[in-house]
């Protein structure tokens, strides 16, 4: 509704610009002959029309509609000052908060938003970890979360790491703390507790999503999982060699009894 308040007040604008330039044209051709034709009597209209589409949409170039899932921020250019904006329509003047020319408004989405670090196939375009494993071998991973701003803090928030926190700093910090937890653990730490890698990552990660007083989180994080991994060449290739010793000493035995009949009773018995 308020684009459309904006584009109306801007309309109004150009049809004043045409009306006087018509006005004008016409007077250049015509003369002033008659009373009505005096200038500040034919331009009365398209001027007033100008300078109402002008006023207006200088007051509504400030005003700002939040809606019941989002939460504003009120930055004042001039002092610096940011205030909150609840959900509503806000106008100045009766929101004086919002002031033409001199703020500018943030919408943040205050619901459950996706975050994402690494890619799948995770070896192709994952988060790379090194493990406690000798030689360090390395592992990547993929994973996929949710994230979701605390009202509360979002002054702060925005102070410190504005509209893109999620990428600037949750992400970021997300990944030095994967890679951390992978570190202390061997490589196959993911494989055989995935789940408490999981929990170990996100109450980690949390615990450095919090506001100056340490206590107040500035973003909560949950349901981070771990969607792929996979492990670099030396890995594989020893894993694959343990499954081929698998492999052949289950079917060993049954192939050499094929290959070698024993008898029994003067009877061969495969």
């Amino acid at each position: 509704m308020l684009v459309l308040l904006k584009i109306l007040f801007w309309l109004i604008v150009v049809a004043g610009i045409g009306l006087f330039a018509y006005a004008f044209l016409n007077d250049r051709e015509e003369g002033y002959g008659s009373e009505e034709k005096k200038p500040s009597k034919v331009y009365r209209l398209p001027i007033s029309l100008v300078v109402a589409g002008l006023l207006l949409s200088i007051v509504f170039s400030a005003a700002v509609q939040i809606s019941p899932t989002q939460v504003g921020v009120v930055e004042n250019t001039w002092t610096g000052e940011l205030y909150i904006l609840n959900p509503g329509t806000h106008v100045w003047p009766f929101t004086k908060s919002v002031t033409p020319l001199i703020t500018k408004v943030f919408v943040y989405n205050t619901q459950l938003r996706s975050i994402e670090i690494g890619s799948t196939p995770a070896k192709d375009g994952g988060v790379s970890a090194s493990s406690s494993s000798p030689g360090q071998p390395v592992v990547f991973f993929s994973a996929r979360g949710w994230a979701q701003v605390n009202k509360e803090t979002i002054l702060e928030l925005h102070r410190k790491y504005g509209k893109t926190y999620l990428e600037s700093w949750v992400e970021k910090i997300w990944v030095s703390t994967l890679k951390q937890v992978q570190g202390k653990n061997t490589y196959d730490f993911v494989a055989s507790q995935r789940q408490v890698m999981e929990s170990s990552v996100e109450g980690e990660l949390q615990a450095q999503l919090m506001s100056s007083d340490g206590e107040t989180p500035l973003v909560y994080v949950s349901q981070l999982a771990i969607v792929d991994f996979d492990y670099d060449d030396k890995v594989n290739a020893y894993l694959d060699r343990r499954l081929a010793d698998a492999v052949s000493e289950t079917t060993g035995p049954a192939a050499d009894r094929d290959q070698h009949p024993t008898t029994e009773g003067g009877r061969n018995c495969r």
